[in-house]
């Protein structure tokens, strides 16, 4: 998508002059960056042009630069309304939209890659969410944060634990490389094995685990990376980590709730077969004394409860 406005004067630009017909017919007014979002597009002898109006909007006019982002912001959750009185930096702009040429050039006139603002904190964060991966490798070099610990803003965590929820293998191979802790827990996502487990991401998983992720980790909405396939239904991802020897019985630190008490919570029958046919402990109790068999019946679960039964649950006093 093209997004056309018109900012000033100096902004407008005869697009048809070096875009393909196939793309762009009219004669339009946008802003540089915006016609960055369509840079594959362009032939390659217009590159050098279009890189020095995009430098000129960054890092040549503040007023047009606020001006644009009033108009028109790549943020993710733009909306909420955050002040552009002092946006976040070019850089981080740069790397949302995966510029690479832009972003080598701001860094090498001394542009902070650590500087925070935005939804994601930080360009690296902002890099990894979206799939940049040359920008990572080029944020990485100039010394950007690999675990974010600067940009710790809405629900964003850290750039391994987003590339990871995101799907993008090779970024999160790249922050493994530089030394991302691979078990840095923040929000409700967890750690990067709850984020990627609760996909199902099977190679992420692997990548994961060969860089020496926690099995049986805590943290966020799941009782581990285990309960967060289990409960999202992965069941591909489920068999990679108990073949790599996860603790069914492990218990989550917000409820107390080991990976059977997940499913009988939500009714998942097969899941509660597996967990049964591994070794699930049926007795385990969470932290305000219900086992899987109270969940499944206060759910109305009749199949997960009859289940539960057959295999020696207790039923519970006053049921």
């Amino acid at each position: 998508m093209l997004c056309v406005f018109a900012l000033s004067s100096s902004d407008r630009m005869k697009m048809d002059e070096w875009i393909s017909g196939k793309y762009v017919t009219a004669n339009v007014q946008t802003t540089p960056l915006g016609i960055g979002s369509i840079m594959r597009h362009i032939p390659r002898e217009n590159e050098d042009k279009l890189h020095q109006l995009i430098m000129e909007f960054f890092i040549g006019n503040e007023i047009l630069y606020k001006r644009w982002l009033r108009f028109y912001n790549p943020d993710r959750y733009a909306s909420t309304g955050r002040s552009l009185e002092c946006p976040p930096s070019p850089i981080y702009y740069a790397s949302i939209w995966g510029l690479q040429r832009e972003t080598e050039q701001l860094a090498l006139l001394g542009a902070d890659v650590n500087a925070k603002g935005g939804d994601f904190g930080i360009p690296l964060q902002a890099a990894s969410y979206n799939g940049h991966r040359q920008i990572v490798e080029i944020l990485l070099k100039n010394g950007a944060d690999v675990d974010n610990r600067l940009g710790e803003l809405g629900e964003f965590s850290n750039p391994l634990q987003d590339a990871s929820f995101r799907g993008h293998q090779q970024i999160v191979e790249v922050l493994s490389k530089h030394a991302a802790d691979i078990n840095a827990t923040r929000g409700r996502r967890g750690n990067p094995l709850h984020a990627v487990s609760s996909q199902g991401h099977q190679q992420i998983v692997k990548v994961l685990l060969q860089h020496g992720a926690d099995i049986d980790g805590k943290g966020g909405r799941y009782a581990s990376p285990l309960s967060a396939a289990l409960m999202e239904g992965h069941q591909p991802v489920v068999e990679i980590i108990l073949r790599h020897g996860a603790d069914l019985n492990s218990v989550s630190s917000l409820r107390g709730w080991t990976a059977l008490h997940v499913v009988s919570f939500i009714g998942h029958m097969e899941a509660v077969k597996l967990l049964l046919e591994k070794g699930a402990d049926i007795t385990v109790r969470d932290h305000e004394g219900r086992t899987p068999l109270h969940l499944a019946m206060d759910k109305g679960h009749l199949e997960v409860v009859k289940l539960l039964l057959e295999r020696g649950a207790d039923i519970p006093v006053g049921r």
